[in-house]
């Protein structure tokens, strides 16, 4: 076998497993429960609503990336009566 195709095949290899090993890296460093407060706050301040998430929020990059969460409701504007509620939400790419 080539000597170029051998360098191109090991090359190729070592990049897989080192984007494997950032996504794994990745979902076991990401805590996406940071980002809900900051997410209610947005939402509180820019449209004077109240969103409820029963957190941990799970994220998945297989088969697609994706992150989930249960018991979500959103409030109606300038009322803590429920407008919008859903078991389960997932957001996926």
């Amino acid at each position: 076998m080539n000597i170029w195709l051998k360098r191109i095949l090991i090359g190729a290899v070592v990049l897989m497993l080192a984007i494997a090993g950032a996504a794994i890296a990745f979902v076991a460093t990401f805590n996406p429960d940071v980002y809900v407060l900051h997410l209610q706050n947005i939402i509180q301040q820019k449209y004077n609503r109240t969103l409820e998430v029963n957190v941990p929020v799970k994220v998945s990059l297989l088969p697609e990336v994706a992150l989930s969460a249960k018991d979500v409701s959103l409030s109606q504007e300038g009322s803590a009566q429920v407008m919008l509620s859903m078991d389960t939400i997932k957001l996926a790419i």
